[in-house]
């Protein structure tokens, strides 16, 4: 099992955003995705990572990964998330370079019909760690966030 986090205020900042939909095709629709308050937010992501921890009892093999670790350094999680996975290939500095390099994957966009346009991207993409929710979230926000997810938030280092 691989879990991915992100620090939850991160998350709420992202899902309060407004974004254009796009089809399979990159054409713009109508359509937005849906923007979600921040207590759905809280309840998301404590849903979703108390489910991880369950399953990081019940399974073996589980890593973690977080979201401002991949921005900050993404051949070194990609390598070591190939090296759990136990795919030799990988771990060849040669064969990292080719979806990763200086701050930038390569994606594609063919496991996506609809949804969010940023995994409708197609080839190289910067790598960069969206950081606004620390200048866009409210302190009223931010307090309820950390205060509702704080034993969650501590075990996996948010402040």
């Amino acid at each position: 099992v691989l879990h991915l986090v992100r620090d939850p205020r991160g998350v709420a900042n992202s899902w309060m955003k407004k974004k254009e939909r796009r089809d399979s095709i990159g054409e713009n629709s109508e359509s937005q995705l849906p923007v979600y308050s921040p207590l759905y937010t809280i309840f998301k992501w404590a849903q979703w990572n108390l489910s991880y921890e369950i399953a990081s009892m019940m399974y073996e093999k589980f890593i973690q990964v977080k979201y401002e670790n991949i921005c900050l350094e993404p051949k070194r999680e990609m390598k070591r998330i190939e090296k759990f996975y136990n795919k030799k290939n990988i771990r060849d500095e040669k064969n990292v370079r080719k979806v990763i390099k200086d701050g930038e994957a390569k994606i594609s966009s063919s496991h996506a019909v609809r949804g969010n346009p940023d995994k409708m991207e197609d080839g190289w993409i910067n790598i960069k760690e969206d950081k606004s929710w620390k200048k866009s979230l409210s302190g009223k926000i931010k307090k309820i966030v950390k205060i509702s997810l704080f034993p969650l938030m501590k075990k996996y280092d948010y402040e």
